[in-house]
């Protein structure tokens, strides 16, 4: 049971009537349906181009938004903002009691990077962003990568005081929700080049984004950072499965000639599509890290805000590094919010009814990612690196 004070939204999506779990051939027509729901969500038809009716439905007010939030200031603003970051940080870490500090530890030496597909959904849409700030701040990484963000989140999330600690990658292309990276002002240098490659073979609007020439904090070493929102499922007859393929061998592609490279975000990557074909020297982090791990990123079972069965490991992290080592990797944003629920309508064998629900910042868990320099290390040479 819910407190009396719980914030509550509504949402008229039904779920499939069978009580038991699917079998695994209709996980597809679980993905389809979320699919369906969130082109429902948004107005669009999703037997048409996806990416044209999302082209339609943007307006002047949300690209009007979104510009002023990606807007910068000179250099003296940045200074200022900067400055006023540091302050606010070091404000609220002296206010936190010995307990609270010790929630999450962060080594200096340690390069954060974070992927989250932040949701477009409208259930408790402000209560989630607060919360997923929450989670942001508390990861507190150098590279922040967002999916899934409309004009309207994009503001909200802009409020956090951790904001003014980023500058914005490649600008988003503004249509009915994308993707954004955001990266830290101190990994920043003159070097440092914003670029975005839009896929050709995309209906949804998607691209590759690559910051490169930022540098590790301690060591100074320069990394390149790629993310993306792969081609998503539609129907059983429109899987998507050779647009992604195509689409994450470009990502690999673009990215292969820096010695150290991160591709990270929502790839919708199903296991019915086969390996993910990776070019030598790149791995994949979780399954170095986690390989007796499943790492369901969308997990129905284990999100409670969802409800149903399909479990899909669909943001991924894939790196090839010659001055890092991968540290660690995992899931956040993994608890429901406290006192938020929801009321959900379903239909449970031809008959439907309102169950109230918890929510979580996302649909998505967000997957966080920590790399470590290399220190005095020989390389393949057997020349000492002292990076």
């Amino acid at each position: 049971m819910s407190s009396p004070n719980a914030k509550r939204a509504r949402t008229d999506v039904k779920e499939p009537s069978s009580s038991k779990a699917p079998a695994d051939s209709s996980s597809n027509g679980w993905l389809a349906a979320l699919h369906a729901e969130r082109c429902a969500r948004r107005g669009i038809d999703a037997g048409v181009s996806v990416q044209e009716a999302e082209r339609n439905r943007a307006n002047e007010r949300a690209r009007a938004i979104a510009t002023t939030v990606l807007g910068g200031g000179g250099r003296a603003e940045t200074r200022r903002a900067t400055d006023v970051a540091r302050q606010r940080r070091t404000n609220s870490t002296s206010a936190k009691t010995s307990d609270e500090a010790e929630t999450r530890e962060h080594d200096a030496g340690d390069l954060r990077l974070l992927t989250y597909n932040v949701w477009f959904g409208d259930v408790a849409q402000a209560a989630r962003l607060e919360a997923l700030g929450k989670v942001i701040a508390e990861c507190d990484p150098h590279v922040l990568c967002l999916q899934e963000v409309t004009p309207q989140s994009l503001f909200a999330l802009r409020a956090h005081e951790w904001w003014s600690e980023y500058v914005v990658g490649p600008k988003p292309q503004l249509q009915e929700y994308f993707s954004v990276v955001l990266f830290k002002r101190e990994i920043g240098s003159e070097l440092v080049r914003r670029d975005q490659h839009p896929f050709a073979n995309s209906k949804m609007g998607r691209c590759l984004d690559i910051v490169s020439y930022v540098r590790c904090p301690l060591s100074g070493t320069n990394f390149a950072v790629g993310s993306s929102h792969l081609e998503s499922y539609i129907s059983s007859n429109r899987t998507s499965a050779q647009e992604r393929r195509v689409q994450i061998e470009e990502c690999f592609s673009r990215l292969n000639k820096h010695a150290n490279a991160i591709f990270m975000g929502d790839t919708n990557w199903d296991d019915k599509d086969g390996d993910v074909p990776l070019p030598e020297g790149w791995r994949d982090a979780w399954l170095e890290l986690r390989p007796d791990e499943p790492g369901f990123t969308y997990d129905a079972r284990k999100n409670d805000m969802l409800r149903g069965y399909l479990q899909k490991r669909l943001d991924r992290a894939f790196v090839k590094l010659k001055h890092f080592d991968v540290k660690n990797i995992e899931m956040v944003g993994t608890q429901p919010i406290p006192g938020v629920t929801y009321h959900k309508t379903v239909s449970n064998r031809g008959k439907s009814e309102i169950i109230e629900l918890p929510v979580l910042p996302s649909d998505h868990f967000g997957l966080l990612l920590t790399l470590r320099g290399k220190s005095r290390r020989l390389d393949e040479d057997d020349a000492v690196d002292l990076t």
